[in-house]
C-alpha cells in the first residue's frame, strides 16, 4: 500500500470520527457561552421621522446600536446605510456616526426615483458575523401623486423549520392578503385541507404528511411547493400553560433515526442559555417537555432541538410577553390648540431604579400618516428577529397568535455550525471606529504580478487633502486608515520602487467592505387613487418655492468657489513660487511649447503629448526622478499625457513649486515638485475610476423645526408632514424634561412620540393626540 493510499484512509477515518462524534450538554453550553463572549450579537434599530416620502424628500432617523441586553455599543462606531430600489441595488450609500449607542442622521432621497417600496438597510462591520437577518431593514413607500398597490408574495414556514412525515405538523402561510380561502393539496391534486384566511392575512394548516408525498398550497392562481416530507426530524410544537410554563411538544416518526436517542433541548435570549435539558427520545416518537418561563426576559427567545453531534433539527423563535419595565408619561396643559400655537409639553419617567440618557421627540401631521407606529420596546425586544416589516396591533385580541405565525414564518436561527465548531470562535469583522481600505497593489491590472514588499505607497484624499504614506505588505496587501471624512472624496495614490521610480500602470483592487446582497424590496405599482401625502408634499413644496427667491451674493459665492479649484491646495503650501498667467501672454498651440517658453522651472522632453516632464529643484533636494504633481482644478494626479493634452487656450494660470521647504514635509506626494494647473471652466480634470470613490460618513443635520416667531414672513404659510423632530434630547440623568414646538397650518390630529432608552437597558415609549382647530 502507497503513502498516499495511508493518507487518504487516515483523513477517512479521521472524518468518520468527526462526524461521529459526542457532546454533552455541558459541552453545548460551554461552547455557547465562550462563543457569545467572543462574538457577542449586536442590535441595530432606526427610528425615521415618518414612513412614507416623496422622491427628494429627506429621511431624518435616530439610531439604536445595542448589545443583546440592550446597552449601547461602547464607543464612537461607524455604520453604513443603504437605500435599496426594486432591484436589489443600492442607489445611495453612506457611513454615519453613532456614539455609546445612540445616533442621528438623515438620508436625502434623489429626486429621479420612481414610486414604489424601497429598502433602508443599515449595518455595522461587525454585524457581518452573523447571518443577515441581523442586519436592520426598514420599508419605506416613495409616492407622486397615487397610492401604492403593494403586491406582496406569500411566504410558508413550517413550526420547527422541516415537514416531518407520520407525524402533526403546522404549517403558517402569511402574506394571503384577505377575505379567501387557501387550500392544502397533495402532488395529486387531493384536498387534504382547506382554511379561512385571517384578518391580517395568515392562514394555519396542522397535517400529518405521508412520507415520499409532495404537497402544495393553493392560493388563487399561485402555487406554493412545500418541501418534502422526510422521516429523520422533528416537529416541535409550543404552547404556553398559563403564565409559568411554556410546554414543548416534540413529534418524531416511529421509523426515525432518533428513536431511543439521546436529544438536547436549549433555550436561549439575549445571548445566554436560559433552559438545558438532555433527554432520551424514547421509543413512543412523542416527548413532552415543560419549561419554566419565570426567567426567560420579555421579547423574542429562541429554542433548538440538537442531536448529540450538535446538529439541528428543529428550532424557532417565539414571544414571551411580560409588563414593560417603566412607563413614560405625557402632560398637556390641554388638547385643543389653533394653528401656529406654541405647544408646551411635559413628560416624566416613573422609575426608581432607572435614569434617561437621551429622549427622542418626533411630532406628525397625523391626517397624512394614520399607520400606527410600534413602539421601541416592541421594535428592540421583538421585531429585530423579524425579516419583514410587521406592525404589532395590541388592540387586536389575537395579536399574540398573528405575531407568532410571523414568527414562524420569518423567525432566525441559531448559528450551530459556528457555535459548537471544534475551532475557537474567531470573528470575521471587526467594529469599525474609523473608516478603512484594504485590499492587493498590482504592478499592472492586466498581469497578476504583486507589488513588492516595503515598497513606499503615498495615498492622497482629492477633497479633503489628507495625505498618508506607508508601505506595501507581504504579498502586495495594502492597509489605509482614513480620517473622520464627511460625503464622498476620490484616492488618489502611486508608488515608487527601491530605487526611487514610479511604478507605471499601478492598481489596488480594493476588497468589499459592504454587504453587497440584498435582498429586493417588495413589489408595488401605482393605483389610480390619489395619495393624501404625495398631493400634500407636492403641494407644500410648490408653495415654499414660491416663498423662496436667490441672492446674487450667494449666486457670486458659488461662482468664486467654482473658479478657484485650487486655492485650498495652494494655502496649504503658503503660496506657489512661481505663478504664471497664461492670458497675458500670446495663445500656444500645444501644453509644451508654453511650457517651453513662459514656464520657468519647467522642462519638457519629447514630442507634444509624448516624452516627459520634469520640475528643476533647487539643494538640498535630489534631481527629479520622475514627473512632478500635478493639480488640476483642484484634483491630484501623475498624469503627464492628461497634463499635455490640455489645450493653453483654456488655461488660465500655471503655478509651480520647488522649493524644499515647502515640499519636503510632503514627502513622497512633492519629491519631484508640483504644478498647479487652472483652467477657465474648471471642469477640465484627469478620469477617475469607480473604485477608487470612497463613501464617506454623512454629516447630520439639525431638522429645521418650525419658529413663527423668528420666521420674520407671516404670510407665508407653513404646511409640514413632521412638524418637530428632535432625536437627541439629553436628560442628564433627569427623569423629568419639558419642550416646547409651534404648530403649523395643518389642521386636523397631531401626534407626539417619544421614545429612548434608559441606563439600564430599558426602552420606553410614550404618545399623545392632540386636536388643531382653525380659528373662529
Amino acid at each position: 500500500m502507497g503513502l498516499r493510499s495511508v493518507i487518504i484512509i487516515l483523513l477517512n477515518v479521521f472524518m468518520l470520527l468527526k462526524a461521529n462524534a459526542q457532546l454533552s450538554i455541558n459541552e453545548v453550553v460551554d461552547k455557547y457561552d465562550s462563543y457569545q463572549r467572543t462574538i457577542p450579537k449586536t442590535k441595530l434599530h432606526l427610528s425615521l421621522n415618518q414612513s412614507k416620502f416623496i422622491p427628494g424628500d429627506t429621511v431624518y432617523f435616530s439610531a439604536y446600536f445595542l448589545s443583546e441586553d440592550l446597552i449601547g455599543v461602547e464607543g464612537r462606531q461607524l455604520l453604513d446605510l443603504h437605500l435599496i430600489g426594486s432591484d436589489g441595488n443600492s442607489l445611495v450609500h453612506f457611513k454615519y456616526a453613532v456614539k455609546d449607542g445612540f445616533g442621528y442622521n438623515q438620508l436625502a432621497l434623489p429626486k429621479s426615483l420612481q414610486p414604489g417600496i424601497y429598502h433602508i438597510v443599515s449595518y455595522s462591520s461587525w454585524m457581518r458575523n452573523f447571518k443577515s437577518n441581523f442586519i436592520y431593514k426598514k420599508e419605506i413607500e416613495v409616492v407622486i401623486q397615487k397610492k401604492l398597490t403593494v403586491n406582496k408574495m406569500p411566504k410558508i414556514g413550517i413550526e420547527g423549520g422541516q415537514l416531518i412525515a407520520g407525524v402533526p405538523n403546522k404549517i403558517v402561510v402569511n402574506g394571503l392578503g384577505t377575505g379567501r380561502t387557501v387550500a392544502l393539496k397533495e402532488e395529486s391534486e387531493q384536498l387534504v385541507a382547506s382554511t379561512e384566511i385571517t384578518g391580517t392575512g395568515e392562514a394555519t394548516f396542522v397535517v400529518t404528511p405521508a412520507n415520499g408525498a409532495e404537497y402544495y398550497i393553493t392560493h388563487g392562481t399561485d402555487k406554493l411547493l412545500l418541501p418534502k416530507p422526510v422521516l429523520d426530524g422533528y416537529s416541535l410544537n409550543l404552547k404556553s400553560i398559563g403564565k409559568g410554563e411554556l410546554q414543548v411538544r416534540l413529534y418524531t416518526s416511529p421509523r426515525s433515526k432518533y428513536i431511543n436517542k439521546d436529544l438536547f433541548l436549549i433555550l436561549t435570549a439575549r445571548g445566554r442559555i436560559l433552559y438545558s435539558a438532555s433527554f432520551n427520545q424514547g421509543s413512543s416518537g412523542i416527548t413532552i417537555l415543560n419549561i419554566p418561563k419565570s426567567n426567560i426576559p420579555d421579547g423574542v427567545a429562541h429554542i433548538s432541538l440538537l442531536d448529540t453531534g450538535g446538529k439541528p433539527l428543529a428550532e424557532r423563535d417565539f414571544y414571551n410577553g411580560s409588563e414593560p419595565a417603566v412607563d413614560l408619561s405625557i402632560v398637556l396643559d390641554k388638547s385643543t390648540f389653533e394653528p401656529r400655537e406654541k405647544v408646551k409639553v411635559q413628560f416624566r419617567l416613573d422609575s426608581d431604579k432607572s435614569s434617561i440618557k437621551n429622549v427622542s421627540i418626533r411630532v406628525l401631521n397625523q391626517a397624512l400618516h394614520q399607520q400606527s407606529v410600534n413602539s421601541l420596546s416592541d421594535e428592540l425586544n421583538i421585531l429585530t428577529s423579524i425579516e419583514d416589516d410587521f406592525l404589532i396591533n395590541r388592540s387586536d385580541s389575537n395579536w399574540q397568535e398573528t405575531l407568532d405565525y410571523n414568527l414562524i414564518v420569518n423567525g432566525a436561527k441559531e448559528n450551530w455550525d459556528d457555535i459548537l465548531s471544534d475551532q475557537a470562535p474567531k470573528p470575521a469583522f471587526a467594529f469599525t471606529t474609523v473608516m478603512r481600505k484594504s485590499g492587493i497593489a498590482y504592478v499592472n491590472d492586466s498581469t497578476n504580478e504583486r507589488v513588492p514588499a516595503d515598497t513606499k505607497i503615498v495615498f492622497y484624499m482629492q477633497k479633503s487633502m489628507w495625505r498618508y504614506e506607508t508601505s506595501v505588505l507581504d504579498n502586495g496587501e495594502v492597509w489605509l486608515m482614513i480620517p473622520e471624512q464627511y460625503g464622498q472624496d476620490e484616492i488618489f495614490y502611486f508608488a515608487e520602487n527601491y530605487r526611487g521610480r514610479r511604478i507605471e500602470g499601478l492598481k489596488i483592487k480594493w476588497n468589499s467592505e459592504e454587504v453587497d446582497d440584498f435582498s429586493q424590496p417588495t413589489s408595488a405599482s401605482e393605483s389610480k387613487m390619489h395619495d393624501k401625502y404625495g398631493e400634500f408634499a407636492n403641494n407644500s413644496a410648490a408653495v415654499n418655492r414660491a416663498f423662496s427667491f436667490f441672492t446674487n451674493a450667494d449666486m457670486a459665492l458659488v461662482e468664486k468657489v467654482q473658479n478657484n479649484a485650487n486655492d485650498a491646495f495652494e494655502q496649504r503650501l503658503y503660496g506657489a513660487d512661481i505663478n504664471v498667467k497664461v492670458q497675458d501672454y500670446q495663445l500656444f498651440p500645444t501644453m509644451d511649447e508654453m511650457i517651453r517658453e513662459i514656464v520657468p522651472s519647467v522642462i519638457h522632453r519629447g514630442k507634444k503629448d509624448l516624452g516627459y516632464v520634469r520640475v528643476t529643484l533647487p539643494q538640498p533636494m535630489d534631481l527629479a526622478t520622475d514627473g512632478p504633481l500635478y493639480i488640476i482644478n483642484g484634483i491630484a494626479t501623475k498624469d503627464t499625457k492628461y497634463f499635455l493634452s490640455l489645450k493653453p487656450a483654456d488655461v488660465l494660470t500655471v503655478k509651480v513649486v520647488n522649493s524644499p521647504q515647502k515640499l519636503m514635509p510632503l514627502g513622497l506626494l512633492g519629491k519631484n515638485g508640483i504644478i498647479m494647473i487652472q483652467t477657465k471652466t474648471g471642469e477640465e480634470r484627469p478620469p477617475v475610476s469607480a473604485d477608487d470613490i470612497v463613501d464617506g460618513q454623512n454629516r447630520n443635520m439639525k431638522f429645521k423645526n418650525l419658529d413663527i416667531q423668528e420666521r420674520g414672513n407671516l404670510n407665508h404659510p407653513y404646511f409640514r408632514s413632521t412638524i418637530y423632530w428632535n432625536p437627541d434630547v439629553s436628560m442628564n440623568g433627569s427623569n423629568e424634561g419639558i419642550f416646547e414646538f409651534y404648530l403649523s397650518d395643518d389642521v386636523g390630529e397631531v401626534l407626539i412620540l417619544l421614545e429612548g432608552i434608559t441606563n439600564m437597558g430599558e426602552p420606553f415609549s410614550a404618545s399623545k393626540f392632540i386636536k388643531v382647530n382653525t380659528v373662529h
